[in-house]
């Protein structure tokens, strides 16, 4: 029997705005799969219309290794929690991927987590082989490269208590070991500049 375990879990954030680009990113890594396992995919909804999610589960009829999983996205997050007001290309959607290793089976010990801006041109197998080696999750430095960098890093990691020379990670691409990830509470972490309380 083919278990939860067993399969490649991905999660995708996606509003109703990007939805074009989460139905090309799906159609891309189905496209490019040439394993046996099963995809999951486990889909961050932030009202996404009935319409569009029907448009999007009628591009992989016709593809037996994946199947979708919508979840609402205020079910994702913690009850009562408030983000920073962001008005700009961030918004609430960006914050689901910290909450992505919460909604999945305990026995589910990896997750792949891509922005829907991409797509896979080669078999998604290749990642989820990667071995995290004892890391929480594995990611690409991003083009800036350091939190300081003026043309790319993170304007305000003066008062995010963050050293100028901090490496920077694009978090656009995760491999997540769900568990540690859980176990260090990293949503907390990332969030406790900004006061935020949790109860997870």
């Amino acid at each position: 029997m083919n278990t939860q375990k067993d399969k490649i879990h991905i999660a995708l954030a996606s509003n109703n705005g990007y939805v074009v680009l989460l139905a090309a990113l799906i159609k891309s890594i189905d496209y490019n799969h040439k394993g046996d396992k099963e995809i999951v995919f486990h889909i961050l909804n932030d009202k996404i219309s009935s319409k569009n999610q029907n448009k999007v589960n009628a591009s992989i009829i016709n593809s037996p290794k994946i199947k979708l999983r919508w979840i609402d996205a205020e079910n994702v997050f913690p009850k009562g929690i408030k983000f920073p007001a962001d008005n700009s290309a961030f918004p609430k959607t960006a914050y689901l991927r910290l909450f992505a290793p919460y909604i999945l089976d305990k026995e589910v010990k990896k997750l792949l987590y891509f922005d829907v801006d991409m797509i896979v041109k080669n078999d998604v197998s290749e990642l989820w082989n990667i071995d995290l080696k004892g890391y929480t999750m594995a990611a690409v430095l991003d083009v800036g490269k350091t939190v300081g960098c003026a043309w790319g890093g993170i304007p305000n990691y003066k008062e995010l208590g963050l050293p100028a020379d901090a490496k920077y990670f694009n978090s656009g691409l995760m491999i997540i070991d769900c568990e540690k990830w859980r176990h260090e509470s990293i949503p907390k972490k990332y969030l406790k500049p900004w006061m935020i309380t949790l109860n997870m």
